[in-house]
């Protein structure tokens, strides 16, 4: 509406309607309804296309009457959605922003510079992989190696230990026909886990169980135990992180070739689709 080709229109309409009145030998008198209908489709497009919707709706009434209301509302509702839509990829990167700025808080080591950027560099990649080789979103990536390294080195692990339980547990999550949901809530129950010291069997069998079938019997097969001896010690609470990383440490071979395989099939490309378009969203949000 502020350019001269618009300007010039205007002029032009102007000219074609001053025309008609002088052939119709009538001059357009505003009506009470023609009235009242353009400030119903302004309060209208106010309703529906927010603040761009009513503003629409006005200006397109002042060059047009009532279907100038219609088309000025529907041009503000698609200022609307675009708005929202720019507004939402800002959110999303300034969450990553803040996952990040998290994660190499979580990998800072104290009076050592170096080892901190190593250890954030490291966690960043292994997230990253996950991302690109797993097809798992990027704020569930950095999100889940960003708890699993605080949990992992609060144990008095590192961020290997971190990077091979994420890797491993996300890719038998993978395998086996779960999405980023059934990551997260794995990956969850591993930080709980590793917070509490010890390895209870509701966690292996609910939480962890659930989303990985077979999971209690893979625990008991990688540390050499049968059912009842593994029942038994997880009476005695004597099932700590040792056997769980032994228990972890399984899943890689087993798992890792068929979650890949799964990542790049035609079954993932929704998944795919997600993960590429987050990278516009950061791109155009920073």
């Amino acid at each position: 509406p502020t350019s001269q080709d618009f300007r010039e229109l205007a002029k032009e309409i102007e000219k074609v309607d001053r025309r008609l009145e002088k052939l119709n030998k009538r001059r357009r008198r505003p009506t009470i309804g023609g009235a009242a209908s353009a400030l119903g489709g302004i309060a209208a497009g106010g309703i529906f296309g927010g603040p761009e919707g009513a503003l629409g709706a006005a200006v397109g009434g002042a060059f047009g009457g009532v279907q100038g209301v219609a088309a000025g509302a529907a041009l503000g509702a698609q200022v609307k959605m675009l708005r929202e839509a720019l507004g939402a990829t800002s959110d999303y990167a300034a969450e990553l922003q803040k996952l990040n700025i998290a994660l190499e808080g979580a990998t800072r080591v104290d009076n050592n510079a170096a080892l901190s950027k190593a250890n954030f560099e490291q966690a960043t990649r292994a997230a990253a992989e996950a991302t690109r080789n797993l097809n798992v979103p990027q704020d569930v990536a950095i999100r889940g190696m960003t708890k699993l390294t605080a949990a992992v080195i609060g144990a008095k692990g590192n961020v290997t230990d971190a990077e091979i339980v994420f890797r491993n547990v996300t890719a038998a999550i993978k395998a086996t026909g779960g999405g980023a949901q059934d990551v997260e809530s794995a990956i969850t129950a591993m930080v709980q886990t590793f917070s509490k010291g010890k390895v209870s069997a509701e966690e292996l069998s609910g939480q962890l169980g659930e989303r990985l079938p077979g999971a209690v019997t893979q625990f008991a097969e990688a540390n050499n135990m049968t059912l009842p001896e593994l029942q038994k010690a997880f009476k005695a609470g004597t099932v700590g992180l040792n056997e769980l990383m032994t228990f972890i440490v399984s899943l890689g071979p087993e798992y890792a070739e068929t979650a890949e395989k799964i990542a790049e099939s035609s079954a993932d490309a929704g998944a795919r689709a997600q993960v590429a378009f987050n990278e516009v969203r950061i791109a155009v949000g920073e």
